[in-house]
């Protein structure tokens, strides 16, 4: 399934709509900037000495002026904009009910798997997706959140975007992090050396809109030869962002950005956890940068 040209049946509907957007824009980058003025971690630490940050200072009440500006524009947009999403046409996959409960897994007993699959579809503004992702951090555990008395944890999985590889010299620090001690990385061997079988998961956003990866099964046969991977998939960089010089001569691995780790737990039934499948996923040719992947791990009782 892929995205449709324009999510309007008619090039009325489209121009409406078009204008509602343009109306929209400047309270909506106003506040985009508004909200990407919340410092990051890193940014605190280096402004710790500051006692108050710069930026913020000298564009925060520039920005604050235009919203306002701005606000009866906006208002006039989102009157526009709001009835014409009773006539947009929706992008959804199909989710198909099952026709019954599945069956309760007792303990101990046959096998089980359990698939999981990550996948870099973020559309947040940048601001609202830096706002949202500091200071939040306790509130989203979802495993203390959801345990009760008499649960069973066999395995925990942490997946993401991490934003950093294990094959460029730039991203050294972050290839020996102590998570990598914590959880288990099926696609990795240790520091700056990967499986044979692993690759990339960023592409080149310049030519994800190329024929040869244009489709999923064209991404699929492309992304199958060393050429094609060094061709679409984005190579190492250096500590500054520069690609990486040294890494031209090398097999091409393309940068592994996109996780699924996985570590198990001692649990009062004894069970083991094996990697039975680890996929990289094309399915989401043309509307990502990013590869999905996908992990599948067996659970079995352990033999007595």
């Amino acid at each position: 399934m892929v995205l449709r040209e324009s999510p309007f049946p008619n090039r009325l509907l489209s121009g409406l709509y078009s204008l509602g957007q343009h109306l929209l824009f400047p309270s909506y980058w106003a506040a985009d900037c508004l909200l990407d003025l919340r410092e990051t971690t890193a940014e605190q630490q280096q402004n710790r000495r500051q006692r108050c940050p710069l930026r913020a200072l000298v564009t925060g009440p520039w920005l604050l002026l235009l919203l306002l500006l701005s606000m009866p524009v906006a208002l006039l947009g989102l009157l526009l904009w709001l009835p014409l999403q009773a006539a947009r046409r929706p992008f959804a996959y199909k989710h198909t009910m099952l026709p019954r409960h599945p069956q309760v897994w007792e303990l101990p007993g046959k096998g089980k798997a359990f698939s999981f699959v990550s996948a870099n579809v973020c559309l947040l503004p940048n601001g609202l997706a830096k706002f949202s992702n500091l200071g939040q951090i306790k509130q989203r555990l979802f495993q203390d959140a959801q345990a009760q008395r008499g649960d069973v944890v066999a395995f925990d999985v942490f997946c993401g975007d991490f934003n950093f590889d294990n094959c460029s010299s730039g991203d050294e620090l972050e290839q020996t992090h102590d998570i990598f001690r914590q959880y288990q990385d099926p696609c990795r061997v240790g520091p700056r050396q990967d499986q044979p079988w692993a690759i990339g998961t960023l592409l080149n956003y310049l030519e994800i809109h190329e024929e040869a990866v244009s489709t999923p099964e064209n991404m699929k046969r492309t992304l199958e030869q060393e050429e094609g991977r060094r061709t679409y998939l984005a190579g190492p960089i250096l500590r500054d962002g520069r690609p990486d010089p040294s890494a031209a001569g090398s097999p091409w691995e393309g940068r592994r950005i996109d996780y699924i780790l996985y570590r198990e737990h001692p649990a009062p039934i004894s069970l083991t956890t094996e990697v039975e499948k680890f996929s990289f996923i094309t399915q989401l040719a043309g509307c990502s940068d990013h590869l999905a992947v996908g992990l599948r791990l067996l659970l079995n009782p352990a033999p007595q």
